[in-house]
């Protein structure tokens, strides 16, 4: 394992170092990465002569400061020898010494961020025997073999920390290391909705936790604006919509669970509830009246989306209508829309123009609003527009260019409408690709759009001006593409961790050091992937192909197909031994199959009787090759079990059941890895969300990351996991996590 070195500059420091590589972290930018470059590609070297930079020499290698006397002898021996040493015999008096330790920091690897104010930062000396004391950013590491492994907690400041390790030797000298640069920013959110307040900061309804949250937009740094103990009211149960208040005093917030619309103070934080107790009768819809009359609202069928025109909100998404509350009259109108179902809404309020985005219709339309009678009427010159979108995640009207906002179907920009012609307009955007969108903000005195995604945990700013878009700071790091969704697979070649983004760009590296991310082999829809004993070859599964992958070219070609035909296949791990893949079919006559890798055979080794299959959800089993034991792990997250098959004779053993065993439950287990010096098996468990271990010959589960032991970024649903020494990398949903075997610390390598 390469030290991990970088030197960290500060935040405001944004532009690449063109002399020593670079440290990025979700747009901060450092100095020189331990071991030469700055980033390690599959291949020797395939980049650019332009991104080339001269490798600096062994940062292990460390020389301590020789006392003065040792200096004096050097200095007169390095006389003698220019001076031809006098007539003498010419030997050296003396020799220079340089110091026999070398530190190593194991944890947290590289570029990485968390979010913790405090870390467990470990790591091993070479020739630790001869330290005193080792010192991590000033505190005191502990070890219990003489500094051949230690351990510091360190706290960690909002923003870049550099890590600083110093030790002193029993012999007085003292030896000087850079560990990696952590960041610290706010916890990870999932922006389901998003608003500006009066001051320009963006205001987030985080679906994680059922709080709104205030970001800034320069910093990235986050504070509690409403929910989880911050201001008194109702508690909000499940978000599902966010609008803010033209004057950024309110930020209205729609409970889905209660179906009920509560107002935050975004001072105080305290909750209003603006609507009355929920109707949770499906279809049945509250009479049209005042008031007091008491608006109650239904289970919505489809994405709910609010917007804001004046005083009044409006509700689309709630069973084939649009509810119209006026806050400041405290009256409230109730709409049937066309017998569709509105999915986003868009108000102009100069006008009172209403736009409904109608998913079933595939068509935007237009009505004007009239207070005093229950009927929308069409736009007189609009109409319907047909938009030939499959879905519409959000719009926004923008009064300036008398336009509708509409994420384009490609995802790379935006399609405007104008709200009086209905003629189209593409804008065209360049950078990232804008995914999953659950909301977004136009910010005209900005230049800018505000685009979130929930699922991906990202917001992206767009300039208006040029197109680019880019993660805002705090909800990327790294660079490189962006990973859209992560299929079965996570492996380590190196100094890069390999997954597979299902979405479209295929087998990706991501850089321990830079955290940076590369397109290593195009891929179209594989399900899974692993990677052969030489490191140079991948292979992944894609329907009933098998296909072999050069890591070094992305050249890949398809095997030959012979005997068992895949339905489903979701996971593959290689067998060494016998150059196979062993490969996880779900379908209904599939199995533990396995792939010769040189003519493309099948045979069958096991078809389990209860096992994993086929689910509309997404989550699947994972098999896992463990070479020591000569067997395949599979893992079914539905059972709750993990059973084990001799990959010669296909016999199975059980190593979990869902009632048995001891120690930590391990609800529904996906990922799983096998500890060839221990025989342990690693397995993640879905529904705590956690990491546990189950220990060699036993059925003992222990807890090592998640459901409070550890400190960083919680999971959300970790699926892959590979052990890498004394951490674990760990893939859950975008994000890719480094996990501290000991303390079960984690950290973000990419998210």
């Amino acid at each position: 394992m390469r030290p991990t070195t970088c030197y960290s500059e500060t935040v405001a420091a944004r532009a690449r170092r063109d002399d020593r590589g670079v440290c990025e972290l979700g747009g901060w930018s450092g100095g020189p990465i331990a071991g030469g470059y700055a980033w390690h590609a599959l291949s020797d070297d395939p980049r650019d002569e332009s991104e080339k930079t001269e490798p600096r020499s062994d940062p292990g290698k460390k020389t301590r400061r020789l006392p003065w006397h040792a200096l004096v002898v050097l200095f007169l021996a390095v006389t003698t020898i220019a001076c031809g040493g006098g007539g003498g015999s010419g030997e050296s008096l003396g020799t220079p010494v340089t110091s026999a330790v070398a530190l190593e920091v194991t944890f947290p690897p590289g570029a990485c961020c968390t979010d913790a104010v405090r870390v467990h930062v470990c790591g091993t000396a070479t020739g630790g025997d001869g330290i005193a004391v080792l010192r991590v950013n000033g505190h005191d590491a502990t070890t219990s073999d003489q500094f051949t492994n230690w351990v510091a907690e360190v706290d960690l400041a909002p923003g870049i920390n550099d890590v600083r390790i110093e030790c002193v030797t029993r012999d007085g000298d003292v030896v000087r290391d850079d560990g990696p640069a952590v960041l610290r920013f706010g916890r990870p959110l999932a922006p389901l909705g998003i608003g500006l307040d009066r001051a320009g900061d963006l205001l987030v309804l985080d679906s994680q936790t059922n709080t709104v949250v205030r970001v800034d937009p320069e910093t990235g740094l986050e504070s509690l604006v409403s929910g989880s103990g911050v201001g008194s009211g109702r508690e909000i149960v499940h978000s599902a919509a966010l609008a803010v208040t033209p004057n950024g005093k309110q930020a209205l917030v729609f409970d889905f669970f209660r179906c009920q619309l509560l107002a935050a103070d975004t001072s105080t934080g305290n909750r209003e509830v603006v609507t009355s107790a929920g109707n949770f009768i499906p279809g049945v819809v509250a009479p049209i009246g005042g008031w007091d009359a008491g608006l109650q609202l239904t289970w919505p069928d489809t994405k709910l989306d609010v917007a804001l025109g004046g005083s009044r909100v409006y509700i689309a998404g709630d069973r084939r209508r649009l509810v119209a509350i006026d806050i400041d009259a405290k009256r409230w109108w109730d709409y049937a829309v066309n017998n569709a179902s509105p999915s986003a809404v868009a108000v102009d309020a100069a006008t009172e123009r209403i736009f409904l985005a109608e998913i079933r219709r595939n068509e935007l339309s237009v009505y004007r609003f009239d207070g005093t009678s229950a009927v929308l009427s069409p736009g007189a010159s609009a109409g319907r527009l047909d938009l030939g979108f499959a879905a519409f995640p959000a719009m926004v009207f923008d009064a300036a260019r008398n336009s509708i906002w509409l994420v384009a179907a490609d995802r790379r920009g935006f399609v405007l409408i104008d709200a009086d012609s209905g003629a189209r307009t593409a804008f065209r955007t360049h950078g990232s690709d804008l995914r999953e969108v659950s909301d977004m903000v136009l910010d005209n005195e900005g230049g800018r759009m505000l685009v979130a995604s929930e699922e991906l945990g990202r917001i992206w700013e767009v300039s208006l001006a040029t197109g680019e878009s880019r993660p805002l700071r705090n909800f990327d790091l790294g660079s490189g593409p962006e990973i859209g969704r992560l299929g079965a697979g996570v492996r380590l070649v190196g100094d890069r961790v390999l997954v597979l983004d299902t979405n479209e760009d295929g087998i990706v590296s991501v850089d321990i050091g830079t955290a940076r991310r590369r397109a290593v082999a195009p891929l179209d829809s594989s399900a899974a992937f692993d990677v052969t004993a030489d490191e140079h070859t991948a292979v992944t599964i894609e329907k009933d192909t098998v296909h072999v992958v050069n890591l070094v070219t992305g050249a890949s070609h398809a095997l030959p197909s012979g005997g068992h035909t895949f339905v489903a296949p979701v996971s593959v791990s290689i067998d060494t031994a016998r150059n196979e893949a062993i490969v996880l079919d779900t379908g209904e006559s599939g199995g533990v199959i396995a792939v010769d890798l040189t003519t493309g055979q099948r045979r069958t080794i096991a078809v389990p009787t209860v096992g994993p299959r086929q689910s509309s959800s997404g989550i699947h089993g994972t098999v896992a090759v463990d070479s020591e034991s000569n067997r395949a792990l599979v893992s079914d997250p539905f059972s709750g079990t993990v059973i084990a098959y001799d990959l010669a004779n296909g016999s199975a053993t059980t190593l979990v059941k869902p009632a048995a065993g001891h120690g930590v439950a391990l609800f529904m287990p996906a990922g799983l890895a096998c500890e060839p010096t221990t025989g342990a098996v690693y397995a993640t468990a879905l529904q705590l969300p956690a990491l546990v271990r189950i220990e060699a010959g036993t059925d003992e589960r222990v807890l090592i990351s998640g459901r409070g032991r550890g400190s960083g970024p919680a999971f959300v649903a970790p699926v892959n996991v590979t052990i890498d020494g004394p951490r674990a990398i760990v893939t859950d949903g975008t994000r890719v996590f480094a996990v501290d075997l000991q303390s079960g610390d984690r950290v973000f390598l990419s998210r």
